[in-house]
């Protein structure tokens, strides 16, 4: 058995990083949890073209803004539980093995100082 390395070297196409910059990074390739100000929402092309995709935009402590595309549970509970000026974590937990639906924590800073409010998908 002989195992030939592809030619993109772990990296992503140039394709898919004119779409990360123009749209967001999507939520699941993330390894760490993402922290910032919630600013709202907006509708963008879906990942490779396909369908309508949530872009939820965040402000870091820096005052920097990043924006990252969710996914359908993920906006539901942002819709849902959380409003703009919330400060957030993030955190990709992977895909359920029973449902294969992507999965995430979502937690509110409670103004102490510590995170309180986590809801987990």
């Amino acid at each position: 058995m002989a195992f030939i390395e592809g030619n993109s070297d772990g990296e992503l196409s140039e394709e898919i990083k004119e779409e990360n910059e123009k749209y967001g990074e999507l939520m699941v390739m993330q390894k760490e949890p993402i922290e910032g100000i919630y600013r709202g929402v907006r509708e963008v092309p879906g990942y490779g073209g396909k369908g309508k995709q949530q872009c939820h935009k965040f402000e870091k402590a820096d005052g920097s803004e990043f924006e990252m595309r969710g996914f359908g549970l993920m906006d539901h509970i942002l819709a849902k539980d959380y409003a703009v000026g919330d400060l957030l974590r993030v955190t990709y937990t992977g895909k359920s093995e029973k449902t294969g639906y992507h999965q995430c924590k979502i937690a509110k800073d409670d103004g102490n100082g510590d995170a309180g409010g986590e809801e987990s998908l």
